[in-house]
């Protein structure tokens, strides 16, 4: 691979970039302003041999923390599956890149939205994107005639660029990663058409998603020398991702230069050990996803022993219940939280810390105490009931326009909310205070640091960056106000649909900015994403009254908009990684945004209208939009029942006590803190201690007590133990793992399932973990025994 040496003054980071070779030190690539390209490519420069042999210094997730990666836990390694050098006459911005991109990124984003309308869901992730686009580059560079096509102004379109690149494969992964982050505003149209039965057509649809990526995009743009260039923001998400991309390259080249990690550890490469583990894991689920699904049940064997036991499906169940022994034998099960190889071991510790406290503890006993009659209901489940313990229908209790008529709704049941989706609404909301304090204790020098100097807390990858012309802000400033400006417009001219004015959409739009850095920070070093939709939909049912379609959109308005900007910053830091010129990565974010808009919406609306029986019990292949239903039942309790049942006098005011929970937990962390810095207070995040609870009901204890001990297995004990064996192979068996599950699922699905062929294919191994209380949700106390509770 080519290396360039570029002819510059020593700056700052001058001792930075450094690898020994036969010849001495690689000299400092920090390029002046005057030597910059206008294009945005090489500048002056003169060739230098570049040695396989590199040294690298680890970035740990915080700059204040030890970078010894034996001792200390929290380090995430970056610089062992990153070159850091940038071979800057790699083809990046070519024919192939783009059609390769449109063409992958179409087919999986129109699968993963056509499938979010089905339950089980069917996820496609960008690692297929990644596994399609290398064998696709690699045939388009041996296949496709070299030819050279005059476009005009002297420029010519090089139909066959060169060997598929890095680069290249970078693009692919960022333009998929960003088209796939929908299922917010997917769901709101399914909810629109389907359940508030209001068609809002394809071209709103279209333009709904177009507002929220031109604010996401400026978001992610202005924020980007505090979220992407600075060393101790690692977004460890997509480490596994860049750990396959760099990967395959070196494989691909089969260069003297391959990366063996030292010694041939194990006698394996690192693509040796991604092809053990995407096989055995492709093989493996065929198991657990298919002939034997109990095996991602197990930890439940206890309550299966005696299935029409509530007690003991309430504490060892895993679909209504605690989930108490933690035992999952599917990675599908494991990860459903986040990847644990990924995940720090300090944020792994402080999740599972909340969790223990929050659902084994703090849970059971506001349920078995009955604490707002709860023990009537499941403990575990985000459905709604009636007092007679049928699940809630809200259409009985409004008129035409969704506005609730009190004389049905005393007439029909009051609406009763079982104790997990308290808890969840209680801890979303403290979860928003727990995050201002934080950033405002601890974080705020990471927001204005990189504003005052951002090259203080920048590694090699930005010494090597600097020689790309950046992206002028006013660009982004531009998009943001245009977003702006549009989303006003839509929310004036449907008004009547909506309930929303362009008033409410821009303080939806304000919040959610107010957000994006302290929630930005804590995915970027924890790779943990906090939830804010109760918070949000808190303040609308109290400033929105009585209007749940209102709620529905100030809340996906503001935190579908947070979304986009999250993953967009994820693949910003991708390309920044990779060493893709920073206004093609621009170009690539804003063009995602848009084919996202007109893929998700078109492929969403169309399955509205031409799946027969979807959104319901009848429709074929399970098209029944449960995870569009579940939100809908959110977005009506809180906008239609909000401002009554959690205000003063409500039956769940209670949940403003939590407020005040986590206002001490913030002040007790943050003294302790002061008081032992060198201490493991430094490592505790107030943020994730209370924010874990709002992953209930949906996830149960055999999601997060089997995902921690993969965390503590891979993250403390291999890590400690064989740093080196975990250095080369931690990153890459984590996408392995997810690789082979993700294959499977594909040919399961379409092969078995979609064809009807497996249904027929039933036995006690597949069948037993939907038998008995845990799937039923046996209550503790019988519905019978419940008394009518008055007013609100």
């Amino acid at each position: 691979m080519a290396v360039s040496e570029i002819e510059t003054e020593r700056g700052p980071l001058a001792n930075s970039l450094k690898c020994n070779d036969e010849q001495g030190p690689l000299p400092d690539l920090l390029p002046t302003q005057a030597e910059a390209g206008k294009n945005g490519n090489a500048v002056k420069q003169r060739p230098l041999q570049q040695s396989c042999k590199k040294t690298s210094s680890p970035v740990a997730t915080d700059t204040s923390l030890s970078t010894d990666a034996a001792a200390d836990f929290t380090y995430m390694d970056v610089e062992g599956i990153t070159d850091v050098h940038d071979d800057v006459e790699s083809s990046t911005n070519n024919i192939r890149m783009w059609t390769l991109t449109f063409g992958i990124t179409t087919v999986i984003t129109g699968v993963d939205a056509l499938f979010q309308l089905r339950y089980p869901t069917v996820t496609v992730s960008s690692i297929v994107a990644v596994l399609v686009a290398w064998p696709l580059g690699w045939a388009w560079h041996a296949f496709v005639p070299d030819w050279s096509l005059r476009i005009g102004f002297g420029k010519k379109l090089q139909l066959n660029p060169g060997p598929f690149t890095r680069k290249e494969h970078a693009c692919v992964l960022m333009f998929t990663n960003v088209c796939i982050a929908t299922a917010l505003t997917n769901t709101l149209v399914v909810e629109q058409v389907k359940y508030f039965n209001i068609d809002i057509g394809i071209g709103r649809v279209f333009y709904l998603n177009l507002v929220c990526y031109f604010i996401s995009f400026g978001w992610t743009g202005l924020a980007q020398n505090i979220l992407i260039k600075p060393a101790n923001v690692t977004w460890p998400g997509v480490l596994g991702q860049i750990a396959l991309i760099s990967t395959v390259d070196k494989f691909g080249k089969r260069s003297k230069c391959l990366e063996k990690g030292g010694p041939r550890t194990w006698g394996l490469s690192r693509m040796g050990m991604f092809g053990i583990v995407t096989g055995c894991s492709f093989v493996y689920y065929w198991f657990s996803g298919f002939i034997f699904t109990a095996l991602a049940d197990i930890g439940a064997f206890i309550s299966w022993a005696a299935p029409n036991n509530a007690t003991l499906s309430q504490i060892f169940g895993v679909t209504t219940g605690l989930g108490l022994f933690p035992l999952a034998l599917d990675w599908g099960q494991i990860s459903n939280l986040s990847n644990p190889l990924l995940t720090p071991f300090w944020a792994a510790s402080c999740i599972f810390g909340s969790f223990v406290f929050w659902t084994w503890i703090v849970l059971p006993a506001l349920y078995y105490t009955n604490t707002w009659q709860s023990a009537h209901f499941p403990i575990m489940t985000n459905k709604l009931f009636t007092v007679k313990g049928k699940t809630y229908d809200f259409s009985k209790v409004v008129n035409s326009r969704w506005k609730l008529d009190e004389a049905k709704y005393f007439a029909y049941s009051p609406l009763m909310l079982p104790a997990a989706f308290v808890l969840n609404s209680a801890l979303g909301v403290a979860s928003f205070i727990a995050m201002i304090l934080h950033f405002v204790f601890n974080w705020r020098e990471d927001f204005w640091e990189p504003l005052r100097d951002p090259n203080k807390q920048a590694d090699r990858h930005n010494v090597l960056m600097q020689r790309y012309e950046q992206v002028p802000k006013w660009v982004y400033l531009i998009s943001t106000v245009v977003g702006l400006v549009l989303g006003i417009i839509y929310c004036e001219l449907w008004k009547d649909d909506m309930q929303i004015s362009g008033g409410a959409f821009v303080v939806a739009i304000v919040l959610c900015a107010s957000f994006f850095i302290p929630l930005a920070l804590v995915e970027a070093r924890a790779n943990f994403v906090i939830t804010l939709n109760n918070f949000l939909e808190m303040v609308s049912a109290f400033w929105l009254k009585g209007q749940p379609i209102a709620c529905m959109y100030f809340t996906v308005f503001g935190y579908g908009t947070l979304q986009h900007a999250l993953h967009q910053s994820e693949a910003a830091k991708v390309g920044h990684y990779l060493k893709v010129p920073p206004r093609l990565t621009a170009v690539l974010l804003f063009c995602a945004g848009i084919w996202s808009s007109l893929v998700n919406g078109t492929v969403t609306y169309w399955a509205l209208k031409h799946t027969p029986d979807v959104c319901t019990t009848k429709a074929a292949n399970n098209f029944n939009c449960r995870k569009a239903s579940v939100t809908f039942n959110q977005h009506v309790a809180w906008g239609l029942l909000g401002n009554k049942l959690f205000a003063a006098g409500g039956r769940y005011v209670e949940i403003y006590y939590f407020i005040i929970a986590a206002i001490l937990l913030c002040l007790f962390v943050f003294a302790m803190q002061k008081r032992y810095p060198a201490s493991t207070w430094r490592l505790v995040n107030p943020i994730l201690l209370v924010a874990s609870g709002t992953k209930i009901p949906v996830n149960t204890g055999i999601n997060f007590s089997s995902w921690f001990v993969m965390a503590f297995i891979f993250g403390y004990i291999i890590h400690k133990k064989k740093t080196t064996l975990w250095r080369k192979f931690n990153m890459i068996v984590a996408v392995g793992l997810d690789a082979g599950v993700a294959i499977a699922v594909i040919i399961i699905y379409f092969a078995l399932t979609y064809t009807g062929a497996a249904n027929g294919f039933k036995w006690w191994g597949s069948t037993v973990q939907s038998r008995g209380c845990d799937a039923e949700g046996c209550p503790h106390r019988s519905i019978g025994s419940l008394s009518k509770p008055d007013g609100w």
